[in-house]
């Protein structure tokens, strides 16, 4: 009985080394399950890595899109308030372009593209005087130069401060400030760039003060 077992049991071992060389043992299927799931595995990562890299830049170009915004929406409320505030006052666009760029300053150069400062119509808040791009009455425009990319006028002055309806006891113009940027995509997953806009709309503060109403 003795003989018996241990020959089976050698072969028994004999049996099982043979498997595992020959590859159909347990030891063998487990490996062979192990390199599959290892392939799966990269398999996968290599597909969705490149999405979640551009749902991540898309998100760092947004967030920037979004501080752009932001920040112009405050600058141009800033100058507009600043320039309303000055009536029948020489050098009130200029306000409230100092008040955008002071507004819009961390943002870098080149970010700001356009400003238009306005006499606005009570029913649509837009200019009296043609559409925002090209307003030619009652307007102040600033471009960028392009030897030293600040922003200078384009025409004017066409909105004199003496014309300006601003006296204690009238119906004051509405002052408009329109600013346009872009921010440039630092990844380029979503184009090359956004353009942003924003505009402000004032009542202008009415003044008595002696020498600026008739």
């Amino acid at each position: 009985m003795t003989a018996g077992a241990t020959t089976t049991g050698r072969l028994g071992r004999r049996g099982a080394d043979r498997a595992t060389r020959t590859g159909v043992g347990p030891r063998a299927r487990r490996a062979r399950r192990c390199r599959g799931g290892r392939g799966a595995a990269a398999v996968e990562t290599a597909l969705v890595l490149p999405l979640l890299f551009t749902l991540l830049f898309g998100i760092i170009d947004l967030g920037l899109t979004f501080r752009l915004s932001n920040a112009m929406s405050n600058a141009v409320r800033t100058g507009a308030r600043a320039s309303a505030a000055a009536p029948r006052t020489p050098g009130f666009e200029q306000l409230a372009l100092d008040a955008v760029l002071r507004g819009t300053d961390d943002l870098g150069n080149g970010a700001l593209d356009y400003l238009v400062v306005f006499r606005a119509e009570p029913d649509t808040g837009l200019p009296v005087g043609g559409d925002i791009e090209s307003c030619t009455v009652d307007c102040f425009r600033f471009d960028v130069d392009d030897v030293t990319g600040a922003l200078v006028p384009v025409l004017g002055p066409l909105w004199s401060y003496l014309d300006q309806i601003a006296c204690s006891g009238d119906d004051t113009d509405l002052l408009g400030v329109y600013a346009r940027g872009h921010h440039d995509l630092a990844f380029g997953l979503l184009g090359e760039s956004v353009t942003v806009t924003e505009t402000a709309v004032v009542r202008l503060e009415p003044t008595n003060e002696p020498g600026l109403c008739p």
